[in-house]
């Protein structure tokens, strides 16, 4: 009778420890949870992306031409010449960057460095600029850009000190090549909720921009 009864009290002691093993997995390592992450508890678990770091879009805006512009635009120089630009930001979507991007003129030389200053709603910020033919140059003004909300309009006054008496010639934004024209490139972080159709609003002003303004 012994012999019978040893098998079955044998599997009643083991059932709980294999319930126990089974409930209760051996921790996590740090490249043991695939594209997870292993908490703090030992378990994997998924990896969410988080919102505020989520890139929605990025737009390229034209400055919009003023009045009797013409085509092209002086910059520094012994006359100390500025240029006035106005973007219009896009209506939704909070800006992460901004940098404005200029052309030199056909048949522009090249010069001697210059200290460029932007100003704007923001703090001034400025760079050492070399002028080469046929290359933009950029400006980071991303705190300018900032200053203001969605769909306000970004008026920028640039300025340039020190080298030769000859002032640079730019590309202005009635320039006969539209993709010399001076352009905002922008990175846009969607609001909450508005992540759906934020890549197409941005491919939609992509084409707006290779388009004529028709203010020409």
């Amino acid at each position: 009778m012994a012999l019978r009864t040893r098998p079955a009290a044998l599997l009643a002691a083991l059932l709980p420890a294999l319930a126990g093993g089974c409930a209760s997995a051996p921790p996590c390592g740090p490249a043991s949870c695939g594209f997870g992450v292993c908490d703090l508890d030992g378990t994997c678990r998924e990896l969410g992306v988080r919102r505020d770091a989520r890139f929605a879009a990025s737009a390229r805006v034209r400055a919009e031409p003023g009045p009797g512009s013409a085509d092209t635009m002086e910059l520094g120089g012994a006359e100390g010449r500025r240029v006035r630009l106005s973007f219009p930001l896009p209506d939704e979507g909070e800006v992460v960057e901004a940098v404005l991007v200029m052309h030199p003129a056909p048949l522009a030389r090249a010069t001697a460095p210059r200290r460029v200053r932007v100003g704007g709603p923001g703090p001034r910020v400025e760079r050492v600029v070399q002028l080469i033919e046929d290359r933009p140059f950029r400006v980071d003004v991303t705190e300018h850009a900032r200053a203001l909300g969605p769909g306000a309009r970004l008026e920028l006054a640039v300025s340039a000190r020190g080298g030769d008496d000859a002032p640079w010639r730019l590309t202005s934004p009635r320039g006969l090549e539209l993709t010399h024209r001076p352009v905002l490139e922008l990175r846009l972080r969607a609001a909450d909720g508005a992540e759906d159709g934020a890549e197409d609003d941005a491919r939609a002003a992509d084409g707006e921009d290779a388009a004529p303004s028709g203010d020409d």
